[in-house]
């Protein structure tokens, strides 16, 4: 297993040498990949990146609503969605060409840009 260190992680220290975690720093290439921990460009590759948690409301009929988390992605970039109690949620700031696949229960769910019952904000 590889961690690509982020912000928590420089606080928390490393992993116990007994998890056998290897750890680096971003991006970390893998063939033709940059996995990194914050959303970045990195010339000549595509990023796969966390640290925001992406989210994405939908809004019903009744005025009620829906948070989801999300996967966002741009132009060669992948955000990843978080998932838990203490991950919290960063409201997504979409814009023409993105794609935001909603994670809802074990399904994701593709949200066109045009839903009006849809808000990047969360």
């Amino acid at each position: 297993m590889t961690l690509v260190e982020g912000n928590h992680d420089l606080h928390a220290g490393a992993p116990p040498p007994a998890l056998l975690i290897d750890v680096v720093a971003e991006p970390w290439n893998v063939q033709g990949i940059a996995l990194c921990h914050h959303p970045q460009r990195i010339a000549g590759a595509a990023v796969v990146a966390g640290h925001l948690h992406p989210c994405v409301r939908l809004y019903g009929a009744a005025n009620d609503s829906l948070r989801l988390p999300c996967f966002w992605q741009r132009n060669g970039l992948l955000t990843l969605p978080a998932f838990g109690e203490f991950t919290g949620g960063a409201p997504i700031a979409r814009e023409a060409g993105d794609r935001v696949l909603a994670v809802a229960d074990d399904r994701l769910i593709e949200i066109p840009a045009a839903d009006r019952r849809v808000a990047g904000a969360a």
